[in-house]
């Protein structure tokens, strides 16, 4: 079903701002306060404890089943927040068709900030600033099957190559979030590669990480670079790696969310590998181009053999 959102963001006040308008508007919370420090630390720098009680989401319906929801998010974890980029109207509609119109009509006169394109958690996203400089984002989830309804859109049948990568770490930005919130895509939209340029091991690359626990639901997300120094910048965060084997697959911005269903529901079941452990990792190459939906990246994922 449709539904119309306002994601707000807070510096580290979030809880108290919704146990306010929960007071206003007499309503109840969808489901517990999500906290940053509820998930298990796997081997990931250790959150402050003075962070780990900040809010990670938290939904509140309002009137007519409008939804606020809303994060914190605070410089310790690499946010900069202003009177503006605090607040977005996040649109679902039920088809792509309503969404495409919706982006379109809005669209005159403002600023896209990201395009509307198919992401990797199988939904397609994009962001603007209307001409009043109100922010929207948009979300909608579309089904395999309407995703590869044209041909040139079909499910790839890929066979990766095997890689075997030495122990490295990433400089970047990392949010605690679940799969398909628009938190995803703001986190890149803030995300700056050239304030890393001197400890970035590879000039115009950047990395998209993924790890998901299954316990909780929660999915570890960082924007980030590789990099060979010790020396972690203030303002980001580091992720260390093991040395680890990896079957690697190409993909395009349109053909993504087929790939990872591809290599998840065909490909690794059909193989002669199981899933390794750690995060699985989107490299964007020095010629990749977001605005281009047939633009190419590569999709890395931990493998062992199958145990006998």
């Amino acid at each position: 079903m449709a539904r119309t959102s306002t994601y707000l963001n807070f510096s580290r006040n979030t809880e108290a701002a919704f146990l306010f308008y929960q007071n206003v508007f007499g309503t109840a919370f969808l489901g517990p306060i999500m906290r940053m420090g509820d998930v298990p630390n796997q081997g990931q720098p250790p959150l402050a404890e003075a962070d780990k009680n900040l809010v990670m989401n938290v939904a509140l319906p309002i009137l007519g089943g409008h939804i606020l929801m809303g994060t914190d998010a605070p410089e310790s974890m690499g946010f900069t927040l202003n009177a503006g980029n605090n607040l977005f109207i996040n649109l679902e509609p039920d088809t792509l068709e309503e969404t495409q119109k919706l982006f379109e009509a809005l669209s005159p006169g403002g600023k896209v900030g990201m395009p509307l394109q198919q992401m990797f958690w199988g939904a397609h996203f994009g962001s603007l600033t209307d001409q009043f400089g109100i922010q929207w984002m948009f979300n909608c989830p579309v089904p395999l099957e309407a995703a590869a309804s044209n041909p040139s859109d079909a499910q790839p049948l890929l066979q990766p190559r095997l890689m075997n990568l030495p122990a490295f770490a990433m400089l970047g930005h990392k949010i605690l979030t679940q799969p398909a919130s628009p938190e995803i895509p703001q986190l890149w939209a803030n995300f700056r590669p050239s304030e890393l340029a001197d400890y970035n091991a590879e000039p115009k690359v950047t990395y998209g990480l993924m790890q998901m626990d299954l316990a909780t639901g929660i999915l570890t997300y960082m924007a980030g670079v590789t990099t060979r120094l010790s020396i972690t910048p203030a303002g980001f965060e580091r992720w260390e790696f093991a040395a680890n084997d990896y079957a690697v697959f190409e993909a395009t911005l349109s053909t993504i969310s087929q790939t990872f269903d591809y290599i998840y529901g065909s490909w690794l079941p059909n193989s002669s590998f199981q899933r390794g452990t750690g995060p699985d990792f989107e490299r964007y190459g020095p010629l990749f181009d977001p605005q281009n939906p047939n633009s190419t990246l590569e999709i890395y994922i931990p493998v062992l053999p199958q145990s006998s």
